[in-house]
């Protein structure tokens, strides 16, 4: 089985040379190809890139932003598998056969991703380490490969992302209007969700991501194209990418509030996309999670998970006064509405 491994770069070739570095440390040759797609980088990357002979090197003469600066590698690819990889991410021993047991542990598994030490929606961990020696002794030590640290979510972020190559021949490539980047990868994980495929987050592999080093050179165009991007993305769904959070914080007080059952019966009301009644379900799984979602498109993706209702949020009462719950958490963010 063949892996094609896609990088794209512009400019910080250092981190480029550690990246890949670290994929042919960790990484059996003979499964996999590299893919690096150079967005017109100007401190000597495309002159390194392909003056390595085992790197398939695309250039482009323009910047053409994420999004299709990966298309573009996904359609150079041969592999069985697709793993969209940050430059600024450095692998670690076992990462890529941990990732692939979970891919294909079940049919319906689309695409899995690792934990790190620096990225959003509850994939960061507590690591403690000062150097990449130290990180790497750090990763050897955890990435022990253990399924019962598989957590299924309602999306994965796109720094080191593996996906089944005939998910993306069935779903289509990355949305390029979300060029330079950021909401593309929410935007394909609706996508693939729509075809009743599923995601897991595998909390038996780490690798390291220094985080976003193209975009913190300009803060204020990084805020524009997330301001610019975010409304794309709710033109496109019809909610805001916000009802696909994780409500941790309240996820958190259920242990601390309530005594503990074999069953409990927990609705969570402004339900979003469901993201919230997955985590409970994995921390959880003999209660009994409900949710509640005034936003009909929203609530599509949340009745994946667990029953849910579409209604006005004032007609609640009325909807359940014969059921009774342990626990209600509540969650309205104005961009729900209707």
């Amino acid at each position: 089985m063949l892996t094609s491994i896609i990088v794209l770069t512009h400019n910080q070739l250092p981190y480029t040379k550690e990246c890949i570095r670290s994929i042919r440390m960790y990484t059996k040759s003979e499964e996999y190809e590299l893919i690096v797609v150079d967005n017109a980088s100007t401190d000597g990357t495309t002159e390194w890139l392909t003056s390595q002979p085992d790197i398939i090197v695309i250039k482009n003469i323009t910047n053409m932003g994420f999004p299709k600066g990966c298309n573009q590698g996904i359609l150079k690819a041969k592999g069985d598998n697709i793993l969209l990889l940050n430059n600024d991410v450095i692998v670690t021993e076992r990462w890529l056969t941990n990732l692939l047991r979970c891919l294909y542990k079940h049919e319906n598994i689309a695409a899995v991703g690792p934990v790190t030490n620096n990225a959003s929606y509850d994939t960061a961990i507590p690591a403690t380490y000062t150097t990449l020696k130290e990180m790497q002794q750090f990763a050897s030590r955890y990435n022990m490969g253990d399924e019962n640290k598989w957590e299924r979510r309602l999306k994965l972020i796109g720094f080191c992302l593996l996906i089944k190559r005939h998910v993306l021949d069935e779903v289509g490539l990355l949305d390029e209007q979300f060029t330079p980047g950021n909401y593309e990868d929410d935007d394909i994980c609706l996508r693939i969700t729509q075809l009743n495929y599923t995601f897991y987050l595998c909390k038996d592999t780490f690798v390291h991501h220094y985080g976003s080093l193209s975009w913190k050179k300009d803060i204020q165009q990084y805020a524009h194209v997330l301001t610019e991007n975010s409304q794309k993305f709710k033109n496109r769904w019809g909610f805001s990418a916000t009802t696909l959070n994780i409500y941790t914080g309240l996820v958190n007080q259920l242990q601390q509030n309530i005594p503990f059952k074999n069953e409990l019966r927990i609705l969570h009301v402004g339900s979003g996309c469901g993201a919230t009644l997955l985590e409970i379900q994995n921390r959880y799984p003999h209660f009994k999670v409900f949710g509640v979602e005034n936003n009909y498109h929203a609530h599509l993706f949340s009745k994946q998970i667990a029953p849910t209702l579409c209604m006005p949020y004032e007609n609640i009462t009325k909807a359940f006064i014969n059921t009774k719950f342990h626990a209600i958490l509540l969650t309205i963010p104005p961009q729900n509405s209707s």
